[in-house]
């Protein structure tokens, strides 16, 4: 946040990181967070095995009770903590976004999430791998880019960016969205970004794509899934090699 720790001569950049085997809940925002901003790198990650565990009570608790309140939180069911995993924060330190190549390299695995969402992603990011990913029957989003605020400019570009092994069936009366790729104030746009063997379950929606192009889908399963895939206008989804 400042350069009082910086050392001179000295790279500030993030990397060259292993996380494994973390078996912990948060009391508010993130059980894994990465954030970097105005230039700093993060890149060469990698994330294996997470199991959020917030209880049964917590889960349970219809008004949950923040360090610093949650009176913006996007999701329907405000549960602590928003998201296992989190890449990027708009407006964390400062108002200078990160470019696309800022953040590479990350690899994320062997994920067990409780609630709200299991990967949150809001820095533009690229040659990145997600897989492995369980997700509770509470949660309300498997991977999003949408922020846990409104007023933030949410959305991320992507570029060469896979989502692998994903199982995940929400209760039947949870206004789920198994792929929510939302933007607020600004385009982003999807390159080379790839879902495959996706289980969703019953997720009102498999997929919502609001980015510029192509998302190519290749085994999604679950209840009708076809008809529930949405695509704005300004993207295209490649659904089992032909365009849904």
């Amino acid at each position: 946040e400042s350069q009082k720790y910086e050392v001179k001569g000295k790279s500030i950049d993030i990397h060259d990181i292993v996380i494994r085997n973390v078996v912990a809940t948060s009391a508010e925002c993130t059980v894994i967070g990465m954030r970097n901003q105005s230039g700093v790198r993060l890149y060469n990650i990698t994330v294996d095995g997470v199991h959020d565990t917030a209880s049964s009570r917590q889960l349970a608790n219809e008004s949950p009770s923040f360090v610093f309140g949650f009176d913006l939180n996007n999701y329907s069911s405000p549960k602590s903590p928003y998201s296992t995993i989190r890449i990027g924060q708009d407006g964390y330190y400062t108002d200078n976004e990160t470019k696309l190549g800022d953040v590479f390299g990350i690899h994320v695995s062997n994920i067990h999430s409780r609630t709200n969402c299991s990967i949150l992603l809001n820095e533009n990011i690229k040659d990145s791998y997600f897989g492995n990913v369980y997700a509770g029957k509470n949660v309300h989003r498997v991977v999003t880019t949408k922020s846990c605020r409104n007023h933030q400019t949410y959305g991320c570009d992507m570029q060469n960016v896979v989502f692998e092994n994903i199982f995940y069936s929400p209760d039947a009366d949870n206004e789920a969205v198994a792929f929510d790729f939302d933007v607020n104030n600004k385009e982003h746009t999807l390159d080379n970004v790839f879902i495959r063997n996706a289980f969703v379950g019953n997720a009102r929606f498999a997929i919502d794509m609001k980015h510029h192009g192509t998302l190519i889908v290749d085994g999604l399963y679950g209840e009708s899934v076809k008809d529930k895939i949405i695509c704005a206008e300004c993207g295209k989804v490649i659904f089992n090699g032909k365009e849904q």
